[in-house]
């Protein structure tokens, strides 16, 4: 199983940097907690300014959130 999520926001020249990341689920735990791999792979960045949002994929090319969605898609099959 393959999970999202984003990581903490980095706060650079004025510009809030969020990281999307790729993490893969390896198995569940008692308890009801969950066991992850240690593979996280950046997926997409979110950059946000005064100016709006903007989201870059790992190759440096904008993207809009309905290309982020179809990205996460892509990578969880």
């Amino acid at each position: 199983m393959i999970s999202f999520r984003h990581e903490p926001t980095v706060i650079a020249s004025g510009r809030q940097l969020t990281a999307v990341v790729r993490v893969s689920l390896t198995k569940h735990a008692g308890s009801g907690r969950w066991l992850f791999a240690g593979d996280k792979r950046p997926i997409a960045v979110i950059c946000r300014t005064e100016g709006g949002e903007h989201i870059f994929d790992t190759d440096g090319r904008q993207i809009n959130a309905v290309e982020l969605r179809e990205l996460m898609t892509d990578q969880g099959e």
